[in-house]
């Protein structure tokens, strides 16, 4: 898994968790909602500094996006 779908899937679970509307989300954060469903489906990229509000709004550490993913594997693909 790409580290865009990882980030997105991670993201799309702490909002299901929390019951935040993506609209809110999207507002909070400065983007529109179509744009916030894209990070959510690990089809757009997304900045640090936007994942770094991400994480302060949804109160977790930033790494818990990074948490189960294989930096290994993911710089092998690109090698």
């Amino acid at each position: 898994m790409s580290i865009d779908k990882q980030i997105g899937a991670k993201l799309k679970q702490l909002r299901l968790e929390r019951a935040e509307d993506p609209k809110r989300i999207a507002a909070i954060i400065g983007v529109t909602p179509a744009h916030y469903v894209s990070f959510e489906e690990g089809q757009a990229k997304m900045s640090a500094r936007l994942l770094f509000d991400l994480s302060l709004y949804l109160k977790v550490p930033i790494r818990s996006f990074f948490d189960d993913h294989d930096l290994a594997a993911d710089s092998q693909e690109k090698g």
